[in-house]
């Protein structure tokens, strides 16, 4: 639970530290925000599979370490509702649209680090486009926020 509650708090900056200036250019910041998420799981692969585990069966036992899983979560919810105040991601239920965000960014996280990416490194390198695990990301992401992002 320590580890877990330690992960969370760095894992909280990251995400903090990515959506710097999210008022002021909020779809960028939002963007990066997701770039630190990535950057964050794949420079610490084994904390983050740790604080997304099921190791803890009753978090509720460890309430700073549930409270810090709580805050990084806060981060996205906050910049969901900053984005969608702005008119750049659909009205609804924030809650939801976060649910959604971290549905996908977590998803990719796993398969890129569980390398089941590797077809599309393959096409890739055939074409000549190689990209970085990121800018796939950002570009998968933009193609996500049609059907998300107004």
């Amino acid at each position: 639970a320590s580890l877990i509650e330690i992960g969370f708090t760095q894992f909280k900056i990251a995400l903090l530290e990515g959506r710097n200036g999210i008022e002021i250019h909020p779809k960028e910041s939002f963007i990066s925000m997701g770039v630190s998420y990535l950057r964050f799981a794949n420079e610490n692969p084994e904390i983050y599979r740790l604080m997304f585990s099921n190791n803890i069966e009753d978090i509720t036992l460890y309430p700073a370490c549930e409270k810090a899983g709580l805050e990084s979560f806060e981060v996205l919810l906050s910049a969901v509702m900053i984005l969608q105040s702005k008119g750049i991601i659909k009205k609804g239920d924030p809650k939801e649209m976060a649910y959604l965000i971290w549905s996908f960014t977590h998803g990719y996280v796993m398969l890129v680090q569980d390398g089941r990416l590797k077809g599309i490194d393959t096409k890739q390198k055939q074409s000549g486009l190689k990209k970085t695990d990121e800018e796939l990301f950002i570009q998968l992401l933009q193609q996500m926020g049609v059907g998300l992002l107004t």
